[in-house]
């Protein structure tokens, strides 16, 4: 009964949640540059700001609309939006920020605590976080109010401190928390200002008492929220940014060495087992909740960039990628008021973390890794390869060594096609464990082979690569496969350059692909929602199947389509139910 009441209280709603179902399906959000999002989430902020009366609304919810505002999260809202404020040129965010920490000053109580936001009663996370803010806001503006109230609030926080380096008296919950290695952080950076060494000593003293958590894979005990659940990735991130930014701050290479073995042990499972980092992990780093927690994976981003920028190791960066492409698809871009710009708490969106909800932390975090992301000038076209390429890692059974039925029907066509006595440079983009190029080099040996891919190659035959960015010298190649290659590619403009540049005038561009006019094309939809494709269904990216007509389009006078024939699948046993086509263009004047 108590879900279908909440069920029903979204009716009212059904028009915003239909939007933000939508926008969680795969390949339905808009990914643009960093300015733009930062520039999305900043001014949602605003909104939150303006609903919340000066702190920011805790979170907007397709039950219930805008909540009251949140103390805990308007203090590290502070930096983030003075950031983002510098970075856009726009004095409205960096005065949203002073708004904010002014609102605060009178949230505190005598002792120097702030209370958390429903219940009244001290906290230590939340005056921790608020703590992070006050500092902020005193180095920015210089105003000797923020200091006072930081002072205060870091000796309330050092007083109510246990004997072991643990909080417990004024914790959530009433337990003790390894991620409050945030709130150790904030103490640090009290410490650098005031240079007060009990600031300082209560901090070492939590982290001390939190790396007598970890288990030795790099799992911490204690990050969850209530005793008998298992952690969010939101506070299992928390740990690791409490951990390097203390590194950051005191210098302790212990600190920083914890930090780092958590952080690869989350980038092989990364790399190796999950896509992306799921919802919740339970010890041994085993998933119990396949959803994701945006928000966490936001923090996730950061954390892989400060874990590059410390060990040079680009599998770091190549998560942050991965993950920030995925981010960007899932923040709300479509024109409605109260949802523009914000971050929904989980994926799908009825999942275990803040379901139907949109909170501020989360567009936070995202904003602070767009701000971390931007120095490497990752382009657009980059982010999605890097999607590409990952996600095939994760599907390397469709990527065979050997020719199948339908690769053999591929080649006798295009042997129908060119002629193929004719000695050739030919280029395999995408050529994945090099099949194509052995069949060729065995049939036609005066045909000089190479193959290029991002995900699979080798010291030989194929050399890393990417079509957007080819490995190869201006008119090089007589003939370039792209066999169900391009079907991957989001950019096409750019890809297009790439393969008229490295193509001879009189050249050939042969791609074999999909033919949306079969059973599977109709139901490719379907299946793509339900996660029964290479790309999980909530995908940024989905596969674009371009018939010949498209095609005839987007070639224009430069190349002119000489030869197209579509084929079922050999191995249907249902006429027309999986087809595809090949087709080769020659390449005009330039």
């Amino acid at each position: 009964m108590g879900k279908m009441l909440n069920i029903m209280r979204l009716i009212p709603n059904g028009r915003k949640l239909a939007g933000a179902v939508r926008r969680q399906m795969s390949g339905r959000g808009l990914i643009r540059d960093n300015r733009f999002h930062v520039e999305a989430g900043a001014g949602w902020l605003m909104r939150a700001q303006q609903k919340g009366g000066g702190g920011y609304s805790r979170k907007y919810s397709l039950y219930d609309a805008w909540d009251k505002p949140y103390i805990e999260t308007t203090g590290y809202i502070i930096p983030t939006m003075i950031a983002a404020g510098r970075y856009l040129n726009d004095d409205m965010i960096t005065a949203s920020a002073k708004r904010a920490a002014c609102w605060l000053l009178p949230m505190q109580k005598d002792n120097g605590a702030f209370c958390d936001t429903d219940t009244g009663v001290e906290q230590v996370f939340d005056t921790g976080q608020v703590l992070t803010g006050l500092v902020a806001a005193y180095g920015e503006w210089g105003d000797s109010r923020f200091l006072d109230a930081a002072v205060r609030a870091g000796t309330w926080l050092a007083e109510v401190q246990e004997e072991d380096g643990s909080w417990q008296r004024f914790a959530y919950n009433g337990i003790k928390h390894s991620y409050y290695v945030k709130v150790a952080a904030s103490l640090l950076r009290l410490f650098r200002v005031t240079d007060e060494g009990r600031y300082q000593a209560a901090a070492l003293k939590n982290i001390r008492w939190a790396l007598g958590r970890r288990t030795g894979d790099g799992y911490f005990r204690h990050m969850q929220f209530r005793e008998g659940e298992y952690p969010f990735l939101h506070t299992i991130t928390y740990v690791l940014e409490g951990l390097m930014e203390s590194h950051e701050i005191s210098g302790d290479e212990d600190i920083l060495d914890a930090a780092l073995k958590s952080a690869n042990s989350l980038l092989e499972i990364n790399r190796e087992r999950d896509l992306l980092l799921c919802s919740q992990y339970g010890e041994n780093w085993a998933p119990v909740n396949g959803e994701r927690c945006v928000t966490g994976l936001a923090q996730w981003s950061g954390i892989a960039m400060k874990a590059y920028e410390l060990t040079g190791n680009e599998d770091f960066l190549t998560q942050a990628i991965k993950t920030l492409y995925y981010l960007k698809s899932k923040q709300y871009l479509r024109p409605e008021q109260d949802l523009y710009g914000g971050l929904p708490g989980s994926v799908p969106l009825w999942g275990k973390y803040l379901g139907f909800c949109f909170p501020n932390w989360g567009v936070k975090f995202f904003i602070d890794a767009l701000l971390s992301y931007e120095k490497y000038g990752v382009p657009l076209w980059r982010e999605q390869e890097t999607w590409v390429s990952e996600a095939f890692r994760f599907s390397h059974e469709v990527v065979r060594e050997e020719l199948g039925a339908n690769d053999r029907k591929y080649v006798s066509l295009l042997e129908k096609g060119i002629d193929a006595e004719k000695a050739m440079n030919v280029l395999d983009i995408g050529c994945g464990r090099g099949k194509f190029i052995r069949h060729f080099k065995e049939k036609y040996p005066h045909w000089r082979m190479a193959g290029i891919d991002a995900e699979f190659f080798d010291d030989g035959a194929i050399q890393k690569g990417s079509i957007y960015t080819l490995p190869a010298p201006d008119g090089h190649a007589d003939m370039v496969l792209l066999i169900e290659v391009m079907q991957h590619i989001d950019h096409l403009a750019r890809a297009m350059a790439e393969l008229s540049r490295v193509t001879k005038p009189g050249g050939m561009l042969v791609i074999g692909d999909r033919d949306g006019f079969s059973l599977v094309g109709l139901l490719k939809p379907l299946l793509e929602t339900a996660g029964r494709w290479m790309y999980p269904w909530d995908s940024p990216f989905r596969e674009k199947w371009r018939g010949v007509r498209e095609w005839e389009k987007i070639f224009g006078d430069s190349w002119q389509i000489i030869y197209a024939k579509s084929f079922d699948d050999p191995d249907n046993r249902i006429p027309m139910s999986n087809r595809f086509y090949l087709l080769i263009a020659r390449k005009g004047r330039p």
